[in-house]
């Protein structure tokens, strides 16, 4: 895209989002009486080592939030016969989400390492 073009339209997008009007504002005090926006904290997270294909070493990481979880983990993507790394996320929410949450507070009051428990019940999840 040109240049020109480029910052001409950033310019109307950065007027569009500073405009004030009725509706946005209804539309703000609407999503304020659902509660707003997540807070987007992280409870706790993570992490490990696992080997993928011809990688060793490879990193998996879980982190999870009031509402969901979220995996980053690694994998072999196949175009025609070449392997190379790629990561992939995945969303995790509902009984397999309830179930980090307990581990989560199991593993803040006896201050154990859980990893293991997770990587398992996530796996399980995956298949």
């Amino acid at each position: 895209m040109n240049k020109t073009i480029s910052k001409y339209m950033s310019e109307q997008g950065a007027k569009g989002g500073a405009a004030k009007s009725d509706s946005k504002t209804a539309a703000v005090q609407a999503n304020g009486a659902l509660g707003g926006r997540p807070s987007g904290k992280i409870i706790t997270a993570w992490k490990d080592d696992i080997k993928v294909g011809i990688w060793d070493n490879e990193e998996w990481t879980l982190r999870l939030y009031a509402d969901r979880a979220v995996l980053h983990y690694p994998t072999v993507k196949w175009v025609n016969n070449s392997g190379s790394l790629k990561y992939c996320s995945m969303r995790i929410e509902g009984k397999t989400h309830a179930r980090l949450l307990k581990i989560a507070d199991n593993q803040i009051a006896d201050d154990e390492d859980y990893t293991e428990e997770v990587k398992e019940l996530v796996w399980d999840y995956m298949r």
